[in-house]
C-alpha cells in the first residue's frame, strides 16, 4: 500500500484525489519519475509526475468536474499542468517517439505502459507506481538505485541521440544518485559529448546549473573535465581546484549554495572571459552581477584593513563585497589565510553603509543653481568623505562643501 511512503508527497489528500479522479474508469494512471523514485528514496518533492492513458482534452475534463487549477505550457507534448495548494502535478499522456532530432521530438499517444517506458532516459526514471502502491518497473530501475547505478534505457547511442540533453542529464542524476560512473557508459557519453552545441543557451544553463548544485558537484565537474565536455561548455582550462575550495569554504562556514558563484570560479582565467559565457542566457541581474565580479575580484584580498573594507562596502554593496570576499577567497591557495577572510566577512555582515549627509538641496543653499554642476560637486564631496572613512560630522563635510563651491565659481 501506497501508506508505507507516509512522508511523501504521493500520500498526501490532494495527491489521492488527482489519481481517484484519472482512475475512476479503473486503473488509467501511475506515478512516474522522479516522485516514484523520490518516495523510493524516503525523500520529500512537491513536483509530481503522473502519466496517463487519457489524452490532454479528457484531463482537463475529468479535473474540470472538481474546478482544479490547470495550465497547458506543455499541451503539444501531451502534458497538462494542475496546481493544488503548494503541490504540482505534471499529467502527461503515454508517448511514443514518432521521430527526433536530438532538440525535439515528434510524438504520439498510446495505451501502452511498456512503450512510454522505453521512452523515457534512464532506468530509475521509468519507475511506475500505482495509486495503491504498485510498481510497475520494467527496466530494473529499483534495483539500479539501490545500486546507486545510472543506466540508459536500452541502447545509450539511441537514447543520446533522441535528445542530446540526456548527456548532461547523465551527470546530474550520477552526481545525486549514482556512486559511480560506468567507464563503458562514460565512453559512449564522451563520443557525443559535441552534440551539446545544438542545444539551447537556456537548456544547457539549466541542465549545467543543477550539475553544480548537485550532492556530489565537484567529483562530477572533474569527470566531465576529463572527457573533454567542459571544452563545450567554456573556453579554455577550468579552475576545479577553485571549485573544490569553494565547496569546501562552504561547508565548513555554514553558506548557502550559490550555484552562479560556482559557474563563476570555473571560468577560466586567461582567456576572455565574456566568451564563456555565449552558452547561457542570463538575466539582467545576473549579468550586473557578472560585471562586478569581473571588474572588481582582484581588489579584494585578505590582507584588506578596516577603511578599505568599509570603502568596498560602499561602492560595492554588502552583497557584491560578499561575493567577491567568496571568489576570492576559493581562489588562494594558501590555507592559512582563512581566519583572515572570516574577519572580512564578519566586518562586511556587522557595518551598517551610510548614505551621504550632504544632499543636492545643501549644495544649492550654498548659492549653486540647480544644474550637472550639483552632482560634481556631490561627486567630489562623496570622494573626499569616503576616503576619510565616513567621517561622522556633518559640520566638517559643510566645509568641505563650501571649498568645493568656491573652487567651481
Amino acid at each position: 500500500m501506497i501508506e508505507k511512503y507516509k512522508n511523501s508527497s504521493l500520500n498526501h489528500p490532494n495527491s489521492k484525489m488527482i489519481m481517484q479522479l484519472l482512475n475512476q474508469d479503473g486503473e488509467a494512471a501511475k506515478y512516474v519519475g522522479g516522485c516514484v523514485r523520490d518516495a523510493l528514496l524516503k525523500l520529500e518533492t512537491l513536483d509530481i509526475d503522473i502519466a496517463t492513458k487519457h489524452e490532454p482534452q479528457e484531463i482537463i475534463k475529468i479535473l474540470s468536474t472538481k474546478e482544479i487549477k490547470v495550465i497547458a505550457p506543455g499541451l503539444k507534448h501531451g502534458t497538462i499542468t494542475a496546481i493544488i495548494d503548494d503541490l504540482t502535478f505534471e499529467i502527461t499522456t503515454l508517448r511514443r517517439d514518432k521521430s527526433t532530432d536530438g532538440r525535439y521530438a515528434e510524438v504520439e499517444y498510446t495505451n501502452d505502459w511498456l512503450i512510454d517506458a522505453k521512452r523515457r532516459d534512464f532506468t530509475i526514471n521509468a519507475i511506475y507506481m500505482s495509486q495503491d502502491g504498485e510498481i510497475f518497473d520494467p527496466f530494473n530501475g529499483v534495483e539500479h538505485l539501490k545500486k546507486q547505478v545510472i543506466n540508459f534505457i536500452g541502447d545509450t547511442n539511441e537514447r543520446i541521440n533522441e535528445d542530446h540533453l540526456r548527456i548532461l542529464r547523465f551527470f546530474r542524476f550520477s552526481s545525486n544518485y549514482g556512486n559511480t560512473i560506468s567507464k563503458k557508459t562514460l565512453n559512449i557519453v564522451k563520443k557525443h559529448k559535441d552534440k551539446i552545441t545544438t542545444l539551447s543557451p537556456e537548456r544547457i544553463q539549466k541542465e549545467f546549473f543543477k550539475i553544480l548544485s548537485s550532492n556530489n558537484s565537484f567529483k562530477t565537474i572533474v569527470e566531465m573535465q576529463k572527457i573533454g565536455l567542459l571544452d563545450m561548455i567554456y573556453s579554455g582550462e577550468v579552475a576545479t581546484d577553485s571549485l573544490e575550495r569553494m565547496i569546501n569554504i562552504d561547508e565548513e562556514n555554514f553558506f548557502d549554495l550559490d550555484t552562479f558563484l560556482r559557474f563563476f570560479i570555473l571560468m577560466p582565467k586567461t582567456h576572455n572571459l565574456s566568451s564563456n559565457l555565449d552558452l547561457f542566457r542570463f538575466s539582467n541581474k545576473d549579468n550586473k552581477r557578472i560585471d562586478t565580479l569581473l571588474k572588481n575580484k582582484n581588489q579584494v584580498k585578505s590582507y584588506l584593513s578596516v577603511k578599505e573594507v568599509r570603502k568596498f562596502l560602499y561602492l560595492f554593496g554588502s552583497n557584491n563585497f560578499i561575493d567577491l570576499i567568496r571568489i576570492s577567497w576559493a581562489e588562494d591557495k594558501k590555507t592559512s589565510n582563512s581566519m583572515h577572510w572570516r574577519a572580512l566577512l564578519a566586518m562586511a555582515s556587522s557595518w551598517e553603509i551610510p548614505a551621504l549627509p550632504i544632499k543636492a538641496r545643501d549644495v544649492m543653499m550654498s548659492g549653486i543653481p540647480e544644474g550637472p554642476i550639483v552632482g560634481e560637486i556631490l561627486d567630489e564631496l562623496e570622494k573626499w568623505w569616503i576616503d576619510s572613512d565616513f567621517i561622522d560630522d556633518k559640520y566638517s563635510l559643510i566645509e568641505r562643501m563650501r571649498s568645493i563651491v568656491r573652487a567651481k565659481i
